[in-house]
């Protein structure tokens, strides 16, 4: 008589493995639905597991869209770190490669970077969390190379970054729709970059305050009545 078959399981997978394969589905689900559709009970479904064995890697959904939002960002950044350790100082073709890593990111990668950098979710605490995860990422990565463009203070540049990141996020919107070449955004990004680091430079000499990028105070001025 031949032998029953024997059901295949499913193939083992250490920890780690698991918990990277697990952030890749999760990572997919995001890209093609958006992150309101990344559950715990959906990865579960999606990925062929038990619920039980996504909560032995994420405790809550908190911490599963704070680690895929870390899984989505790490190739990118990981590959504008090393662009902007070897950089020689030359911020035009610094900013058109770190460009290029930005635009090479699957589409559907960048947009869900790109809703949460914008914030477009409702009030909720783990969003907030979110937002923040990805301001400080970006900050680790160019505040340290603006300032040694600018000579500016971290507290100074960091709205200078952000300003310019929200540029960049605008520009990839438009070379993705395609009204845009991807090699006039660069060029765009980079002048808009070259001209902010000069604007912002620190004034040569001991002392002297950056005032260039720092808001004007407003002049207050106080009136006495006039007495009769």
């Amino acid at each position: 008589m031949p032998k029953p078959a024997i059901q295949s399981k499913r193939p083992y997978m250490a920890s780690r493995e698991r918990h990277l394969a697990l952030l890749d589905v999760a990572a997919g689900i995001v890209g093609r639905s958006g992150w309101s559709a990344l559950t715990m009970k959906g990865l579960a479904t999606e990925a062929g597991v038990s619920r039980q064995l996504v909560y032995d890697h994420f405790e809550d959904g908190a911490e599963l869209l704070l680690s895929t939002i870390r899984h989505l960002f790490e190739g990118s950044q990981r590959a504008t770190a090393e662009l902007l350790r070897s950089s020689t100082g030359d911020v035009s073709s610094t900013i058109r490669e770190a460009y290029r890593i930005f635009l090479d990111m699957p589409a559907a990668q960048r947009r869900a970077l790109r809703a949460i950098s914008g914030g477009f979710f409702p009030d909720q605490p783990e969003m907030r969390e979110a937002i923040a995860l990805m301001r400080e990422r970006i900050f680790a990565l160019w505040v340290p190379f603006a300032r040694r463009q600018t000579g500016l203070a971290e507290r100074e540049l960091r709205p200078l970054v952000w300003m310019l990141s929200a540029a960049a996020w605008g520009l990839a919107d438009l070379v993705e729709e395609g009204t845009l070449r991807r090699e006039d955004a660069s060029e765009m990004l980079a002048r808009l970059v070259e001209g902010a680091m000069a604007h912002g430079k620190a004034p040569a000499g001991p002392g002297k305050a950056a005032a260039s990028l720092r808001p004007r105070k407003r002049s207050l001025v106080r009136r006495g009545r006039s007495h009769g």
